[in-house]
């Protein structure tokens, strides 16, 4: 994989919010910054998925109905303790087309500890499209995933960082949700951008992001 970087993780401990594509988001961004990742308890147990978790210092923690607030607790405490980590806070993979709802409760995990959150957009593309391979979604099978990788040439990782945001006391967890997702939307629109400049594509005005993707304001 080809990375390609664009802004710049900010210094000292913080929370990264990333969206989340495949289980190859988890050893590329742990390559750029140094950080722990949130998991849930089983992944540990999955092969080479775990093994590279454990290696970048993965925080497995119990998921499911009545935990958040534990999980939340895992949080605080590892930033508390001077631990970056990265959470995927949309709860599960996409196609990388669009990005799901952020769940907020998490989030309210940088509020407590009283640590800036800075959103990260990654995005994979071959041939100066959206890969369709590198998705690693429904009940998708790591072994074959793995191999139908291995099968293709080499593709492009945009890994883009955005200005952090600094929550404070009293800050909306929904709205820092909001805000963090729709940074994450907008990178995602940048780079489809990008990626038709390089194709040569020329398009009359803004090209505009799909439906499931446009920004909506952020309340309270």
């Amino acid at each position: 994989m080809r990375i390609q970087t664009q802004g710049s993780p900010i210094d000292g401990v913080r929370l990264l919010v990333c969206n989340h594509v495949s289980w190859t988001d988890i050893p590329i961004l742990a390559a750029n910054v140094p950080l722990q990742f949130i998991a849930k308890q089983e992944v540990a147990s999955w092969p080479l998925i775990g093994w590279i978790a454990r290696q970048v210092g993965t925080l497995f923690v119990q998921r499911g109905a009545g935990d958040s607030a534990a999980v939340r607790q895992t949080l605080v405490s590892a930033l508390h303790n001077g631990s970056s980590v990265m959470l995927f806070a949309e709860g599960t993979t996409t196609n990388g087309e669009s990005v799901n709802r952020f769940h907020p409760n998490l989030l309210g995990a940088a509020i407590a500890a009283n640590r800036p959150v800075q959103a990260v957009t990654i995005a994979y593309h071959r041939d100066g499209q959206r890969d369709p391979i590198v998705p690693f979604i429904n009940d998708d099978e790591f072994v074959s995933h793995l191999f139908r990788l291995l099968s293709k040439p080499a593709l492009r990782v945009d890994i883009m960082f955005h200005p952090p945001v600094n929550a404070i006391q009293g800050y909306s967890s929904t709205k820092l949700a909001c805000e963090l997702r729709q940074q994450v939307i907008q990178g995602l629109v940048t780079l489809r951008e990008k990626q038709d400049v390089r194709r040569g594509v020329e398009r009359g005005g803004v090209l505009e992001a799909p439906a499931s993707t446009r920004q909506r304001s952020c309340g309270g």
